[in-house]
């Protein structure tokens, strides 16, 4: 969806060979998934029949984002940048169903006490 708001609008696979078809089946999918969501205004998918199954092999889009789409990604921007701190190792020593979380512990108290004078 990023490639259409950036204002592209024919998507066909790249080598235009039988691999290339298959690599793009993804890229179409997502296309008529997102026109089907209303994240995009319109789209035009075109399949031709290969070794007896149908795949597609272009996809227009037309209109671009609609507003709907242009909101999911601000707001998948947001959430990717606003990803929250974790821990390679986790200490959660646990006592009859009560524990407690060392590494926030950890981190809570030396995010409070800073650098003293």
């Amino acid at each position: 969806m990023a490639e259409v708001r950036a204002g592209k609008t024919r998507f066909s696979p790249a080598p235009n060979d039988p691999d290339g078809l298959a690599q793009f089946q993804a890229t179409a999918k997502a296309l008529v998934f997102a026109k089907s969501e209303g994240f995009i205004e319109s789209c035009f998918p075109h399949q031709t029949a290969q070794s007896g199954e149908w795949l597609y092999d272009l996809v227009v889009v037309s209109g671009g984002l609609s507003h709907k789409g242009e909101e999911f990604l601000s707001s998948a921007g947001q959430s990717h940048q606003a990803k929250p701190h974790e821990d390679i190792l986790e200490l959660k020593p646990n006592f009859m169903g009560f524990g407690i979380n060392l590494n926030a512990a950890w981190r809570r108290l030396f995010r409070r006490s800073g650098p003293r004078a």
